[in-house]
């Protein structure tokens, strides 16, 4: 089956995504004080919470990862059928290691105050939520599915 353009074009910024995720990890690890500089405007943060900022970025950013990788393997299956189980377990990981990555961004807020943390954070926890309702809706369509193709 023909793949269509929108999903040429979500693959395409998917693998972007990814490098510059990928990137990010790798400039934070040789800068730190162009990091404390450029997301808490000061170059002197205490070694502790240098430490934690650094761990959450690394956290952040595996995350971010394992999340853009579910949706490549996802977007692979559009062009035959996407609902099989193995998607729906993509959605439900995706789900709670969102909800993880929210209550990490919490976390960094009572370490390192920002707004654009908490807004972080907000999406975080949305997006969580929305991963497990769809892989919860897969799992339905997986049985509706597996229900027809037993009746035919």
């Amino acid at each position: 089956m023909k793949q269509s353009v929108l999903a040429t074009i979500t693959r395409v910024m998917l693998y972007l995504l990814l490098f510059v995720v990928l990137s990010c990890m790798v400039a934070v690890t040789f800068s730190s004080r162009w990091v404390n500089l450029f997301f808490y405007g000061s170059p002197h943060i205490t070694a502790g919470v240098q430490l934690f900022l650094r761990f959450f970025v690394y956290a952040a950013g595996a995350i971010a990862v394992w999340i853009l990788v579910e949706l490549i393997l996802v977007l692979r299956t559009l062009s035959r059928d996407p609902f099989i189980e193995r998607n729906c377990r993509a959605f439900f990981r995706m789900g709670i290691v969102a909800l993880t990555a929210g209550l990490l961004f919490i976390a960094s807020t009572l370490v390192a105050f920002t707004f654009a943390t908490v807004i972080c954070a907000i999406v975080m926890l949305l997006c969580g939520m929305f991963a497990l309702v769809l892989a919860e809706v897969f799992k339905k369509a997986i049985e509706y599915k597996h229900e027809n193709d037993l009746t035919i």
